[in-house]
């Protein structure tokens, strides 16, 4: 399993901040991944591939609107149990 945490810098403001993130909470359900949001970033979990392919994913789009904008992604790669790394990595 593999865990990256999302990051968009500069973090949009109103309308265009929750439109993307609901862009992409939406993308992410097409992939084979599990996900939570918090108010300053998303955390993809699953498979290498899945993750790297979901990341990738929301790159492109991303890079699409917000294209002044930094998506960091911070991983994690290990054999934890995947609510205790998540309660680690998430920011709430």
């Amino acid at each position: 399993m593999i865990i990256c945490q999302l990051s968009l810098f500069p973090i949009p403001k109103g309308a265009m901040r929750q439109g993307i993130i609901d862009e992409v909470v939406e993308r992410l359900k097409y992939h084979e991944v599990e996900y939570e949001t918090s108010k300053l970033s998303i955390t993809v979990y699953g498979r290498e591939d899945e993750v790297w392919t979901a990341v990738q994913d929301l790159y492109h789009s991303l890079r699409e609107v917000c294209g002044n904008s930094m998506l960091q992604a911070v991983f994690l790669d290990g054999e934890y149990h995947q609510e205790a790394v998540v309660k680690k990595v998430a920011v709430r």
